[in-house]
């Protein structure tokens, strides 16, 4: 029988997480394993929306991510690959099918993927590249007035620019933590970066203790966790 195939991940953990946290990061254009060799891993759903994608790379991409993500899990649960059962939530995030207490967060733009765990917490996690927004859309809706008053206090385009990917990128993953469509919700929590790296949360809705990071991330790209305390 062949070896199974692996993919490569990076540990990027942050220092001072809770106990049983643990992030990952995937650079999906540079996993030296075949489409053919992923598919059988993943169950008939999940091949058949691979498939759906007409890029090969987008193909190989998505079914790198779900693998590394199954693997973890299966490790964890010290099951089968094949045995790990995820199902959607009403606002598209993957949960484990069986009610186990372990939570766990996906996130991909362009060739790059992160995959968060936590033993006990719920767990978000974004990775963002970092581009123009489309015109006047994402600063006048998407950010809190805490949030438009840190981009602008930033004196130079380019770092406006940047600081409004890592808020977005903080929103989604404390969005994704609290198991909320991000659609629903921009309005409802405020994000803003700190010097150490943490962000400072605000909610205009009751919503539980929550903690946020900035995550290393590659050049030209921003990434974030968040956790429920």
């Amino acid at each position: 029988m062949p070896p199974s195939p692996q993919v490569l991940l990076q540990d990027i953990t942050p220092p001072g997480l809770p106990a049983g946290v643990a992030v990952w990061r995937l650079a999906l254009d540079a996993q030296n394993v075949a489409l053919d060799a992923l598919l059988p891993l993943l169950p008939a759903d999940e091949q058949a929306r691979c498939l759906r994608y007409r890029q090969p790379a987008h193909r190989l991409r998505f079914a790198a991510a779900r693998v590394a993500l199954r693997r973890l899990l299966a490790e964890r649960l010290q099951i089968a690959v094949q045995a790990v059962a995820l199902r959607i939530d009403g606002f598209g995030k993957p949960r484990l099918a069986g009610g186990e207490g372990l939570h766990f967060n996906l996130s991909h733009s362009k060739n790059y993927a992160l995959i968060a765990l936590s033993a006990r917490q719920p767990v978000g996690v974004d990775i963002e590249a970092v581009g123009s927004p489309a015109g006047d859309w994402p600063v006048a809706t998407a950010l809190t007035p805490a949030e438009r008053r840190h981009c602008s206090e930033q004196a130079h385009a380019e770092a406006g620019t940047l600081a409004f990917f890592r808020i977005w990128s903080g929103k989604e993953a404390v969005l994704k933590a609290l198991g909320l469509g991000i659609a629903d919700h921009l309005q409802s929590v405020s994000v803003v970066p700190g010097p150490s790296g943490r962000y400072a949360v605000a909610f205009d809705i009751p919503a539980p203790p929550l903690q946020a990071w900035a995550l290393p991330a590659p050049a030209g790209f921003v990434a974030a966790l968040a956790l429920l305390d």
